[in-house]
Parts: C-alpha cells; sequence; structure tokens
C-alpha cells in the first residue's frame, strides 16, 4: 500500500488494517477467522460495490484455465519420459516459499520409494529453476528413478503436468494449490502457516485433498522469516512422520 501510494496510484484497494490503511483511498473491512481465498474475495466485492451480491458455487470454486499447447506439452514431456497414458503417476513437490515450510529431503524420498514400490506409480519432482538442487537431492536419495521436471516447465506447462497426475504431494505451496485448481488429489503438509486461512480451497466435503498439520503444540505460529541459522528451533515440518504421509497418500491412491 505505501508503494501504491508512493507511486502515484490514484485508485489504492486494499484491506482496512493498521498497516495500510492510511495508504489507501478505500479500505475494505478485513475479517479474522475466513480463508483467505474468501478474504480476497470479498475485498474484489468491495472494491467493486457489490458487497452484498451473493457468490455462487462457480464463483467460488478453485481453477486454472490451461492451453491446448500446454496441454500438448505435458503429454510430449510424459511421453518422452516415457510414461505413457496408463499406471499412476505422482508428483511430489518438495520445495515452498519459505525454509522453515520444507519437509526433509531424505522424507521425500523415502515415501516417494514406498508409492513406487507398492503402487508401481512413477514418481516425477517439480519445482523451479531455483528449487532444482532441491529436487536433484530429493532424486539421489531415492532407490527409483524419478522424473526431475523442476525448471523445465512454465506455471501453465506445471499445472498441465500436475493435471496429468493421480496425486501431488507437498508441503504448503503455491503448486500444490495449483494441483487443487486442476482436480488433482493432494497431500498438503502444514507447520507454521495455518491451514484454515491458507490450506487448500475446496468444499468442506471433498476428500480428494488431505491436509496434515505438525503435531507441534506451537502450531501454527504464522511466522516464515526464520534465519537459517534459527531453523534447528523450528522442527514442526520434521514432527510430521513419513507413515502420516503415506497412510494419507495410500488413501488416495486407493
Amino acid at each position: 500500500a505505501l508503494l501504491a501510494h508512493m507511486a502515484g496510484i490514484p485508485h489504492r484497494w486494499g484491506y482496512d488494517i493498521a498497516e495500510c490503511r492510511p495508504f489507501l483511498t478505500r479500505a475494505i473491512r478485513y475479517e479474522p477467522g475466513h480463508h483467505e481465498a474468501e478474504q480476497n474475495l470479498r475485498l474484489l466485492q468491495g472494491a467493486c460495490g457489490r458487497q452484498d451480491v451473493p457468490l455462487s458455487s462457480e464463483d467460488l470454486a478453485l481453477a486454472f484455465a490451461v492451453k491446448e499447447e500446454e496441454r500438448q506439452f505435458a503429454g510430449g514431456y510424459l511421453a518422452g519420459q516415457g510414461i505413457g497414458d496408463h499406471g499412476r503417476l505422482v508428483a511430489i513437490h518438495p520445495g515452498a516459499g519459505a525454509p522453515v515450510k520444507l519437509w526433509p529431503a531424505e522424507r521425500y524420498a523415502q515415501m516417494a520409494d514406498a508409492l513406487a514400490d507398492e503402487f508401481r506409480a512413477k514418481i516425477v519432482i517439480t519445482g523451479s529453476a531455483g528449487e532444482l538442487g532441491l529436487a536433484w537431492k530429493v532424486a539421489a536419495l531415492m532407490r527409483a528413478n524419478p522424473v526431475v521436471a523442476a525448471g523445465e516447465t512454465s506455471l501453465g506447462q506445471l499445472a498441465a503436468l500436475l493435471g496429468c497426475c493421480q496425486l501431488v504431494v507437498g508441503s504448503d505451496s503455491g503448486p500444490l494449490h495449483l494441483a487443487v485448481a486442476m482436480g488433482t488429489p493432494t497431500v498438503h503438509m502444514y507447520g507454521p502457516a495455518d491451514p484454515a486461512k491458507f490450506g487448500p480451497w475446496a468444499p468442506r466435503d471433498d476428500a480428494r485433498h488431505i491436509v496434515l498439520v505438525s503435531p507441534m503444540s506451537c502450531v501454527p505460529c504464522e511466522r516464515l522469516d526464520y534465519a537459517q541459522e534459527e531453523l534447528g528451533e523450528h522442527p514442526c515440518m520434521q514432527a510430521i512422520g513419513v507413515d502420516k504421509v503415506l497412510e494419507a497418500a495410500r488413501g488416495l491412491l486407493h
């Protein structure tokens, strides 16, 4: 809001909270206790003067429009990796927006190997170009031979690739929400972030999306900016066991 104010943008709409209010031309009420997707929808409605217009279920559905060339890329990419239309394809996304949200690479490897053994699943490891090192670390720890797609896709191509999968597993991150938008079953792991606010945006009765929350009593602290030297004191993601993740993944794959 401050940056928009300094830039001289004439219309500045945002949440009516102390940090933003002085720099806004229109402040929209922020209502604690709601999912952030709902908050953002309310913000847009308020900005458009349509606060009293009820939203339909179609308005509330999370969706991502994939272009035909992006679908063709996904099909061609998988075919080039020797993966056909048959059999199970499981994506794991080991990256996250903050180091404190990362699940250990060796646990991803254990979980992925178990799914490869039990379901004859092909594993694809996704990520950005900046997460390529992490993706290869997971791959190096596996017995199975995964496909490392990190750094090889645009956002739309990644969405198309996730749409080809029977399951996506990862910690709280944007690509997990992208998988939800593509209708692919997901297992999400949460530590410092609150899943009530940032969990998968899907109907409550949609059993295709499972949230696993760290059992530590301090969860969620809602702080993500821990320095690297502080991470050892905040092992909330490490408290999520491989067995719990496998139990959720098996249920969805069955």
